[in-house]
């Protein structure tokens, strides 16, 4: 799936087909959102983002772990379904933070 959904409608338009349900749906787009942002804040595609219930796997070009960017007390899923924009902004705002604070780095 290419895109970010913005909203739980947006999902819904896109889940039952080739995309899956609904968690599918949800995870592919905020996997996607976390890799466009990973990738214009290291002038490219040098980490791979991957959503595994509330954490967010950072991983660099080898393969190994650079950072994990966790939810308290929910999924990454359970969040966008409560308030899909202030998770997306959530995503945006910790991988800002490892970026600026050179927690993640080439």
């Amino acid at each position: 799936m290419h895109g970010v959904p913005q909203s739980m409608d947006e999902v819904k338009q896109l889940a039952g087909g080739q995309y899956g349900d609904e968690d599918d749906v949800i995870i592919a787009g905020l996997q996607n959102w976390a890799q466009e942002l990973l990738d214009e804040g290291a002038e490219g595609g040098y980490f791979t983002a991957k959503i595994d219930g509330n954490i967010l796997h950072i991983t660099d070009i080898g393969g190994s772990e650079v950072a994990a960017p966790a939810l308290t007390g929910q999924t990454y899923v359970e969040a966008f379904k409560k308030d899909a924009r202030g998770t997306l902004l959530q995503i945006q705002n910790a991988l800002r933070k490892l970026i600026d604070t050179h927690e993640i780095q080439l």
